[in-house]
């Protein structure tokens, strides 16, 4: 293999391995309160196959897909540097855009329970203008 395909697969890799590792906090991040161990367990099987299908389909496109000792080797480093230098910052990241969503949810929730509120607030005076007019009939007698 030339040195220039070399160059370009070992960067691929070690790339490919600190976007891994992105993907992968943003989806434990997203279903990490859920319920379903086997819904998130699902979810994290269905993107490590197609991340790793691309994976797959970029080195075939650089070096006809020619396996050697230094792809999973770069992976791994990749992986170890994305934890090492990147991990907090990816973090804070998700973070915030989880507060943003969460926000959202939270005022749209919010609107429906003021509706839930004026709707109970209403059932409770009719029933109590029921009560206090059947008392009141009952005082005639």
């Amino acid at each position: 293999m030339e040195l220039s395909k070399q160059f370009q697969v070992i960067l691929a890799s070690f790339l490919f391995g600190i976007l891994f590792m992105i993907f992968y906090d943003f989806i434990n991040r997203a279903t990490y309160h859920k319920k379903g161990k086997i819904i998130r367990f699902i979810i994290e099987l269905i993107t490590f196959i197609s991340l790793s299908f691309l994976y797959f389909q970029i080195m075939l496109e650089i070096s006809n897909n020619q396996l050697n000792i230094f792809l999973p080797l770069f992976i791994i480093i990749g992986i170890i540097t994305y934890i090492l230098l990147l991990q907090s910052f990816f973090q804070h990241i998700n973070e915030i855009i989880f507060n943003k969503i969460k926000c959202k949810r939270l005022s749209l929730k919010a609107k429906f329970d003021i509706i839930k509120m004026e709707r109970r607030k209403k059932k409770k005076k009719r029933k109590y203008e029921k009560n206090k007019k059947s008392k009141e009939s009952n005082n005639y007698y």
